[in-house]
């Protein structure tokens, strides 16, 4: 092949990303190597602090690099949202704002969750993680209410981090100001 394009790098394993490089550095081929990733996306919640991330890792490989730095698919307040709460990962690890393409000043932040949160497994943390994304944009835009914010998982009932979301929310006295809708 004259050509190896790996899509979604940020979630191959590091021990995967390694095997890759290894081929790289020692080969002679001719072939060029492709990868495409977001640093801030990866599947393993452990690449970004232990430095086993395959995006900091192919840096060893000496690529040219591009960064997209618009985003065609969200609007103005999304990416206001995002570059909100990845600051100090952005700041980590030197990578800018995100800007949008375009602006739809009606449409507020809208969250929405990975398969996993319908996963009893560290339950707790993951609300407790959702309610400091929303705590910290409250906080940081005067604009944005509890009524703003959707939380959508594929399912509430029965579900330990919508009920541990909703246990937050009583214990800050906040539940009030919070429009639940089971489905």
């Amino acid at each position: 092949a004259s050509m190896i394009l790996v899509d979604e790098f940020q979630d191959i394993s590091s021990t995967r990303a390694q095997i890759l490089m290894e081929y790289f550095k020692l080969s002679n081929s001719k072939t060029k190597l492709v990868v495409m990733g977001d640093i801030l996306q990866t599947i393993f919640p452990q690449a970004l602090t232990d430095k086993k991330h395959p995006l900091v890792m192919i840096d060893d490989l000496q690529p040219t690099s591009f960064r997209l730095n618009t985003c065609f698919r969200c609007p103005k307040s999304h990416l206001d949202v995002v570059n909100c709460i990845t600051k100090n990962f952005r700041s980590q690890y030197k990578i800018p704002e995100m800007n949008h393409y375009f602006d739809n000043p009606d449409m507020k932040p809208l969250f929405f969750t990975h398969e996993s949160i319908s996963s009893h497994s560290g339950s707790l943390e993951t609300a407790t993680t959702i309610f400091k994304m929303i705590q910290t944009l409250i906080e940081k835009d005067a604009s944005i209410s509890y009524k703003d914010i959707v939380i959508i998982m594929k399912r509430s009932n029965h579900q330990l981090v919508f009920t541990n979301l909703l246990m937050l929310f009583g214990k800050h006295h906040i539940k009030d100001q919070c429009l639940v809708s089971k489905t």
